[in-house]
């Protein structure tokens, strides 16, 4: 064809494993910051392809808590903040595998805050929304203003 390259698109694997070989050091400065910015930006790179997901037509996005509040040292609480920063509340649902993690969630970004919580958890959660039960610091300090 004129004009055009056929290229054949590059899986992920394939990539990672081309990424994992090169050395940093052998890379042009504009190479090095579009790595930057595309793979080693992990979070950034989430956010945006959630917002395309959503340009898109989805629903909402499920914001998985592994590498957040699960396995690992301490959670990484940032990562939900600048979710809900970038995309809003409204279109998130965030995993809370445990109490504590339900209850950080509503502490720190209210009882609206979208959860996927084990069934076992429904009513726990719900209480604690509703600002009737809950830990110390958050007894009575939950208040929704609903009509």
């Amino acid at each position: 064809m004129v004009g055009s390259t056929d290229v054949t698109p590059i899986r992920a694997s394939e990539l990672a494993d081309f990424v994992a070989r090169a050395r940093y050091e052998d890379l042009s400065e504009d190479a090095r910051e579009a790595l930057r910015v595309r793979v080693l930006d992990t979070l950034g790179f989430a956010i945006e392809r959630a917002r395309r997901f959503l340009e898109a037509g989805a629903y909402m996005i499920m914001v998985e808590s592994e590498g957040i509040t699960e396995e690992v040292e301490s959670w990484r609480t940032e990562v939900p903040a600048r979710f809900i920063s970038e995309l809003g509340l409204e279109k998130l649902m965030f995993e809370a595998a445990e109490p504590a993690v339900f209850q950080w969630y509503v502490k720190n970004h209210g009882p609206e805050v979208n959860l996927f919580v084990d069934h076992s958890q429904v009513v726990d959660l719900s209480v604690l929304r509703a600002g009737i039960w809950g830990p110390k610091s958050l007894w009575r300090r939950v208040v929704t203003y609903r009509p």
